[in-house]
């Protein structure tokens, strides 16, 4: 009995030991991956930022096929479907957004991808909500961004519950280095390209920060929408 309780205790002194070095080398760093989900802590110095569930929406004027290529600046960590070659979804695309997966030969709501990107947010322009005013706040403004009510539905379900428990998020849409990083190559064409890319940060204080003006896209055509977002 006294060998077995020397044993155990031995096993649970390496485990420990085991934890703590474990802390050591990561520098209390530590994320969580699943299939729609990741959640990282970081520290003060690390400018890593996760592109969470940018999802692709084609509306074609009659049914048509499409090629859609991402060239993505960091590392691309998950895609639905699977891309067919090079970085490259080919689906047939009806009217009213159902696209039908060559590679797969299944049917899709949105063409779907997350990545890693490394820098720093600087922007001198934003807005800072409430945790109970996420979803008003969210239906505004995305509406001016020109998203229809079943992607703002998909948006805010998405995003909602990852905000909505902050006392307060400062909240800016990147329109233009977002596009540069992650970059859409659509055949054919769309009339209308939209993007739509969310930066988000937790803060415990109001903030002093210009609004960011807004202003509502053309959607006429051949519509390709995508939406995303990031987190910090």
């Amino acid at each position: 009995m006294k060998n077995t309780t020397n044993i155990i205790l031995k096993i649970s002194a390496v485990f420990i030991l085991a934890i703590i070095i474990s802390f050591a080398l990561t520098g209390g760093y530590e994320s969580y991956n699943s299939y729609n989900n990741h959640y990282n802590y970081y520290d003060d110095n690390n400018n890593q930022e996760i592109e969470r569930k940018p999802v692709i929406y084609l509306y074609p004027e009659n049914e048509t096929e499409v090629k859609v290529s991402l060239d993505y600046a960091g590392q691309i960590t998950h895609i639905y479907p699977a891309f067919i070659h090079d970085n490259t979804w080919k689906v047939t695309a009806k009217p009213d957004g159902s696209l039908f997966d060559e590679n797969t030969q299944r049917q899709y709501k949105y063409l779907f991808w997350e990545g890693i990107y490394n820098r720093k947010w600087n922007f001198d322009s934003g807005f800072v909500v409430k945790g109970a005013d996420i979803i008003p706040f969210l239906e505004e403004k995305l509406e001016i961004l020109g998203l229809n009510y079943a992607e703002m539905n998909d948006f805010i379900t998405y995003w909602y519950p990852k905000l909505s428990e902050n006392e307060y998020t400062l909240i800016h849409f990147d329109l233009e280095e977002y596009t540069n990083i992650a970059k859409l190559n659509i055949t054919p064409s769309p009339d209308s390209l939209i993007r739509v890319f969310m930066l988000a940060q937790k803060i415990d204080a109001p903030i002093d920060i210009a609004p960011q003006e807004l202003s509502s896209p053309t959607r006429t055509g051949f519509a390709a929408v995508e939406w995303g977002g990031a987190i910090r």
